[in-house]
């Protein structure tokens, strides 16, 4: 297992520049759309005159045609690399933008405030993560928790009074009629029965 592996994904995109330059000159070498055909150094041919006898020129010409159609190789093969290294450093940035997403998702269920949206903590920042894991020991949130739980269990009292048996029976004993809401929820029974 290799340690401290990473891709920068702004390197990748760099190389791939770098060798569509190199395929470029290529190109400007072979005239262009005829270096991707294997045609590109015909331009270089010599006549029977000019190479002094014609089976120098012969030569030359064969020569040009297989290294017509190795720079056809170079261009095309380098046009693929190029579009490859751009493919992985986007699949690259992806999936590192995703898996960090996640984790701070994770972090944030984990450990963080449980009020916090969790696709909120996705697209956080760590900082603003990391925010949410320090405790607050403020006296403003320690008035706001003595708030809610008052309130929560006010919460709580009203409905063991209301819901449970022995609410019931208390109201009851009070005199009131503990199931008179039960009874009108009961009221569409008969036409249903009937």
């Amino acid at each position: 297992m290799t340690e401290g592996f990473g891709v920068d994904p702004a390197m990748l995109a760099r190389t791939a520049q770098g060798i569509r330059g190199v395929v470029d000159t290529l190109g400007e070498v072979g005239h262009g759309y005829l270096a991707e055909s294997g045609r590109g150094l015909s331009f270089l041919a010599l006549g029977g005159e000019e190479s002094g006898h014609p089976l120098v020129g012969e030569s030359f010409d064969g020569f040009l045609e297989r290294w017509g159609w190795g720079l056809r190789t170079l261009v095309q093969d380098g046009q693929a690399v190029a579009g490859a290294l751009d493919a992985a450093g986007i699949e690259y940035d992806g999936v590192d933008t995703s898996v960090s997403g996640e984790l701070r998702r994770l972090v944030a269920l984990a450990a963080g405030n449980p009020a916090t949206d969790l696709d909120e903590a996705q697209d956080a920042t760590w900082g603003e993560v990391g925010a949410d894991l320090a405790p607050d020991f403020s006296g403003e949130s320690a008035q706001a928790a003595a708030e809610g739980s008052a309130d929560q269990w006010g919460e709580v009292g009203r409905d063991l009074w209301e819901q449970s048996a022995p609410g019931r029976i208390g109201r009851a004993l009070d005199g009131e009629n503990p199931f008179a809401g039960d009874l009108a929820d009961l009221e569409g029974l008969g036409e249903i029965v009937e």
